[in-house]
């Protein structure tokens, strides 16, 4: 895109006897080819977003896809056809204008990277600022073409004796006669064709400059929209317990629960979120996201896959502050929780602090076996927590649907064997096993 317009306007029809670009020509001959074979050795994804490996599936997609734009890319079309016509010919070279196919495949792939960015805005700002500057290069290649053709171009372009220049001096002083002129500076053309190309460059420049702006604007305010849609749902909160005249400590106690909880879910209600997906997706899905509890339970080996894929979208997530009480001692129980992030400890009674709780650990699962269960021992946030939790009545849809699985799992001595143990307040390990929240 870059040297095939070059070469056009300022080389030809003379021989090229530059190093440097003789060294980028056939580095250019050898990767396109190169490009080829690559792709048929590079992997791809199907409709489902699996990788697909397979050699034979991999040449029949190329095939359907790039392979007919790559080859038309890849050969040195001029240097075949000089083998068919007279050396002194004047066409073959602009054979090479095919390798500028290429920047379809490029627009492609950079759409479906925009698709699987965290910030796609950048990526789109780069696209930008590389449409500009190669709209800057093919202008300055044209207006050079046109200006070999003019009576007088010194004038209008404004450098004195600009054909005996070299190749370089003539390239940057009519890039910056473009790039003044797509800004809207006058110049002072002499024909026809010098005035077309003035007015054509001029709007080239405007349409440009407007959608690059107008782009900008959106990218920077859509890298914004949800934060300044917190902002302003954390405003009219803050409005509302100003009004019920809620003492300022807990107001900004509520406050830094819901800031926690937004840098948690990025504003995304997670069960909505998953209610909108087809239940095959809803299965991977959750799967993948609570894997980690799979991970920390050797339980989880002994039940059938149907029943964790509901057990675990049965899952909410939930947070705490520092200092936030899970449950208290006494209190009726309702869920239990798993602690992603974080670390808790475990209060019981006179005796105080008698353990900690970290990440991978549960607790509270008491209160879904029995009914009418108490908590015995309190549970406070040393730290900001990111939990899961699983409640009583999702928890009764299992075991109605899954009697067996439920069994197997909901044991409690099964359950306390399988996790891990509590550092002590005095530094001493205590099984889980021996320790129970929930009377």
């Amino acid at each position: 895109s870059f040297s095939v317009p070059y070469r056009c306007a300022f080389i030809f029809p003379d021989k090229i006897s530059s190093f440097w670009y003789i060294c980028m020509e056939i580095i250019s001959d050898v990767v396109f080819p190169l490009d080829v074979i690559v792709n048929f050795f590079t992997a791809f994804r199907d409709k489902n977003g699996m990788h697909q490996w397979n050699l034979d599936a991999i040449a029949l997609n190329y095939a359907k896809s790039w392979l007919l734009v790559d080859l038309c890319s890849a050969f040195t079309w001029d240097r075949i056809a000089y083998v068919f016509v007279d050396a002194d010919s004047n066409w073959p070279p602009f054979l090479r204008f095919l390798r500028l196919l290429t920047l379809l495949k490029l627009q492609v792939r950079l759409t479906n990277m925009e698709r699987h960015l965290n910030n796609p805005g950048t990526l789109k700002l780069f696209r930008l600022g590389f449409i500009n500057v190669l709209a800057v290069h093919w202008c300055t290649c044209i207006t050079h073409t046109v200006a070999k053709q003019a009576n007088d171009p010194n004038l209008w372009l404004g450098v004195q004796d600009y054909l005996e220049h070299e190749n370089a001096m003539q390239y940057f002083s009519l890039m910056y006669w473009v790039s003044s002129t797509m800004l809207g500076d006058r110049s002072v053309p002499q024909d026809l064709g010098s005035v077309l190309l003035t007015i054509t460059v001029f709007w080239a420049g405007f349409l440009l400059y407007f959608t690059i702006f107008s782009s900008l604007i959106t990218v920077i305010a859509n890298m914004n929209l949800p934060q300044i849609e917190y902002n302003n749902t954390k405003d009219k909160r803050s409005a509302y317990m100003r009004k019920l005249l809620v003492p300022m400590g807990l107001r900004l106690k509520i406050m830094d629960y819901f800031d926690e909880m937004h840098s948690v879910t990025k504003g995304v209600d997670s069960q909505k979120f998953m209610a909108e997906l087809p239940r095959h997706l809803q299965q991977e899905l959750a799967v993948f996201l609570y894997k980690r509890i799979l991970d920390s339970l050797s339980v989880f080996g002994e039940c059938t896959l149907p029943f964790l894929t509901a057990l675990l979208m049965s899952l909410k997530v939930a947070c705490c502050l520092e200092g936030d009480a899970l449950c208290l001692e006494g209190d009726f129980g309702h869920e239990m929780f798993f602690i992603i992030s974080g670390r808790v400890d475990i209060f019981k009674g006179k005796i105080g602090k008698i353990g900690t709780l970290n990440e991978g650990d549960f607790v509270g699962e008491g209160v879904l076996l029995r009914d009418d269960a108490r908590r015995n021992a309190t549970v406070k946030a040393t730290t900001a927590c990111t939990l899961y939790t699983l409640n009583k009545e999702d928890y009764n849809a299992l075991q109605a649907a899954y009697p067996e699985d439920s069994k197997i799992f909901w044991t409690a001595n099964m359950l306390r064997r399988a996790s891990k143990k509590i550092v002590s307040h005095e530094k001493s390990s205590i099984d889980v096993s021996t320790l129970d929240v929930d009377k």
